[in-house]
């Protein structure tokens, strides 16, 4: 009988061991983090208008410089954490209404999914268990990790393709007028949407036609930034920044900034 109880005594404490072994000796490898989260902060979902003036007034060299650097600005916002962008791009010729020669829209991306966090207690069993179970959501947390950025790639392929028409836009040497006015018509139509609104001109600042003339101009909070502006003499340089400063204020812009090709070539369009 004692022999019995010895047997089975035995029994239980290699079963015992066995148990212990099982859960605390025999733990998976952890689960390697080959792929890393991006970080990014969030980008609001944006409208952006770009108006690009045109020869004899513009100069193709400018026209394409600023094309290349709001293509460029672009391919860059694309990332996690991303809200959308409308894009619309207008040429400024003798009549610019309608005259959209590329729209697109980028549709927006979500962040990473964050990283899973270990929580361990006091009690040796339960964290056997817990470690388990975050091998497996840290498996799980790079499979998606993967997915997600592969999906971002093709999303940056995508917009690639519209930014490379952007690059290759036709510059049309028009010398019947310059109607500024009618990119603003555009514009107006184009923010209708709600998003953070930016208007971009790249070019010289002049209008020599009322055919589009309105004072139905909205550019409600609107960011307004004449780059690569180009300007012979000083003081009718500052006359004109001085017009059309009150003009896109007065239209309900929330700001006006003007660059010369200097310092747009120094700083880039930012949007």
């Amino acid at each position: 009988m004692k022999l019995f109880t010895g047997k089975k005594y035995l029994f239980c404490c290699l079963l015992a061991f066995l148990i212990l072994v099982s859960g605390c000796g025999l733990k998976k490898p952890p689960t390697l983090l080959t792929e890393q989260i991006i970080l990014a902060p969030y980008q609001p979902f944006r409208i952006v208008q770009i108006c690009l003036d045109t020869p004899p007034l513009y100069p193709e060299s400018l026209f394409r410089t600023a094309a290349n650097a709001v293509a460029d600005r672009i391919d860059s916002s694309i990332t996690v954490n991303f809200g959308g962008m409308e894009v619309y791009v207008t040429l400024i010729t003798h009549d610019s209404y309608q005259d959209d020669v590329l729209q697109f829209s980028i549709p927006a991306f979500p962040a990473d999914p964050t990283k899973p966090q270990l929580v361990q207690s006091n009690n040796v069993y339960d964290n056997a268990d817990t470690n388990s179970y975050y091998q497996k959501e840290l498996a799980g947390w790079q499979l998606a990790l993967v997915s997600q950025h592969h999906k971002l790639v093709e999303l940056r392929k995508q917009v690639k393709q519209y930014t490379d028409k952007l690059r290759s836009l036709r510059d049309p040497y028009d010398d019947k007028g310059a109607d500024l006015w009618g990119c603003l018509q555009d514009t107006t139509l184009h923010f209708q949407q709600a998003g953070e609104k930016y208007l971009l001109i790249a070019s010289a600042l002049v209008n020599n036609t009322d055919l589009q003339k309105s004072t139905h101009i909205n550019l409600s909070a609107a960011s307004v930034r004449a780059v690569w502006r180009i300007c012979q003499v000083a003081a009718t340089c500052q006359a004109s920044n001085a017009y059309w400063t009150h003009v896109f204020l007065k239209d309900g812009a929330k700001a006006v900034t003007f660059y010369d090709p200097a310092s747009s070539d120094n700083e880039k369009p930012t949007f």
